[in-house]
C-alpha cells in the first residue's frame, strides 16, 4: 500500500514470518528488530542498509513436567500421553530434540520420554488445561486426568514467571515451582497409580480401579479409605447373594447342623 504524506511517499510493507524452534531455546533473548535496505542512487546496485529503531523484546514461557509412580518418585514413567488446550482451543506441536513447541501443522499429542519428562516451550501467559489421554504401560489414568496450569507475571512483563501454578488431583504436593535458572519455565510432577494384574489399582484413593464385570460400587477417591472400600465391597457382595437367594458356606454348615 502506498500513500502520500506532506508530499513524501510512504510505503507500508506487511510480511509474515515463521518462528523456528531455536527461538524458544533462549526466550529471554527473543528480540524483533526491523531493517530496511534501499537504493537512493540509480547506479548503486548494492543499496544502503539501515536499521529502524523499533526493537521489541518478546517473551515466551514453558512448562517442564515429570511423570512418576505415585508410590515411588524415583520411578519415572515413559509413554504417558497428553493434550494441551488454552480455553477451547487445542494446541498442536512440533518437536525439536526434547522440546515441544507450537506449530500449526504439528500434532496435538505430547508424550513423556524415557526419563518421564516432557518439555513444552513457546507458550503465552494465561491458563491452560493439560489432559492425560493415555496412561503409561502398567498404570491407569487418574479419575480426573486434567491439570490446570496458570502462567502469569504479577507486575511488568519481563520474562520471569511468578504466581504461576499447576493444580490437579494427580499433581504431586508442593512440586510446582518456577525454575531457578530458567525463570520463564514452570516445573511440576504428575503421578500415576499402578495396576494389579487383575486390572484394579494398588491405591484406589485417587484413581479408577478399572474392574470389569459387576462394578456397581466404586470408591469415592476424595472421601473413602481403602479399608472402608473393602468393607463396603464385602457388604455389597453379601447383599447381592441374598437378593439372588445364594448362601455362603458358613450358612450352609449352620443349616446342616
Amino acid at each position: 500500500m502506498k500513500t502520500v504524506v506532506n508530499g513524501a511517499s510512504q510505503i507500508i510493507v506487511t510480511y509474515k514470518a515463521k518462528v523456528v524452534s531455536e527461538a524458544y531455546e533462549t526466550p529471554d533473548n527473543l528480540k524483533n528488530a526491523a531493517y530496511l535496505k534501499y537504493n537512493s542512487a540509480s547506479y548503486n546496485t548494492q543499496g544502503v542498509e539501515k536499521k529502524i529503531n523499533v526493537d521489541r523484546q518478546l517473551y515466551t514461557y514453558g512448562v517442564k513436567i515429570k511423570k512418576v509412580d505415585n508410590k515411588d518418585e524415583n520411578t519415572a514413567l515413559q509413554g504417558a500421553e497428553f493434550a494441551l488446550k488454552k480455553g477451547d482451543t487445542e494446541i498442536k506441536f512440533a518437536k525439536s530434540g526434547k522440546m515441544y513447541y507450537p506449530a500449526a501443522d504439528g500434532d496435538a499429542k505430547l508424550t513423556t520420554d524415557g526419563n518421564g519428562e516432557m518439555l513444552i516451550a513457546g507458550l503465552d501467559l494465561g491458563t491452560y488445561t493439560l489432559t492425560e489421554t493415555k496412561a503409561p504401560s502398567g498404570y491407569t489414568l487418574p479419575r480426573n486426568p486434567e491439570t490446570t496450569i496458570t502462567l502469569s507475571e504479577k507486575d511488568a512483563v519481563n520474562g520471569t514467571l511468578d504466581e504461576s501454578k499447576a493444580e490437579g488431583t494427580n499433581v504431586k504436593a508442593n512440586s510446582a515451582s518456577v525454575d531457578t535458572q530458567k525463570t520463564w519455565q514452570l516445573n511440576f510432577v504428575l503421578t500415576n497409580g499402578k495396576r494389579h494384574r487383575n486390572g484394579s489399582l494398588y491405591d484406589r484413593r485417587n484413581y479408577d480401579h478399572g474392574r470389569s464385570g459387576n462394578a456397581s460400587y466404586i470408591c469415592d477417591p476424595q472421601k473413602q479409605k481403602i479399608g472402608s472400600f473393602r468393607k463396603k465391597r464385602k457388604k455389597f457382595r453379601t447383599e447381592n447373594r441374598q437378593r439372588k437367594g445364594r448362601k455362603t458356606n458358613r450358612e450352609r454348615k449352620r443349616q446342616k447342623g
